[in-house]
C-alpha cells in the first residue's frame, strides 16, 4: 500500500523494482518531435481516431518520418488498441501494458517541465485535452 497525497491510500499494483525502472525510465525521457495539430478539426480527427484504436493520417507520417528509422526496440503505446493497429500498419513493435500506463501517466504530470518554453494558453489547452483521454 501507498499513500498518495493527492488520492489517499490505495493498493500500487507495483514492485519496488519496478517503480525504480520506472523512475530511471522517466529521468531519461526526453522530447525527440514534438508537431502541433493544424487546428482543432485535424485534433478532433486524430483524437477519435486514436480512441478507436485506428491510427490519424497525421500520426501516420510522423511514425512514418520520425520513429520508423530510428526505433531500436520497442514503441510504448498508452492504448494497447492503438498499438496493434501500429504494428499492423507499419510493422513496428509495440508495447502497452501497466508499466507504460504509468509512464504516460507520469509524463503527462510533468508536461509543463518536458515541454518548456510553450506558450502558457497553449500548455493550457493541450493539458486540457489530455485530461480527457
Amino acid at each position: 500500500m501507498w499513500k498518495n497525497s493527492s488520492y489517499g491510500i490505495r493498493n500500487f499494483p507495483f514492485t519496488a523494482k519496478e517503480i525504480v525502472g520506472l523512475y530511471f525510465i522517466f529521468c531519461s525521457v526526453k522530447l525527440k518531435h514534438f508537431e502541433k495539430f493544424i487546428d482543432t478539426t485535424e485534433a478532433l480527427a486524430a483524437t477519435t481516431a486514436a480512441v478507436e484504436g485506428k491510427m490519424s493520417k497525421s500520426l501516420k507520417k510522423m511514425l512514418k518520418k520520425v520513429v520508423a528509422k530510428d526505433l531500436q526496440n520497442q514503441l510504448l503505446v498508452a492504448d494497447a488498441k492503438l498499438g496493434n493497429a501500429i504494428k499492423d500498419k507499419l510493422n513496428l513493435p509495440c508495447l502497452s501494458n501497466t508499466a507504460v500506463q504509468e509512464l504516460m501517466r507520469c509524463i503527462r504530470s510533468q508536461m509543463d517541465s518536458l515541454l518548456a518554453g510553450f506558450p502558457k494558453k497553449e500548455m493550457t489547452a493541450m493539458a486540457l485535452g489530455l485530461a480527457h483521454r
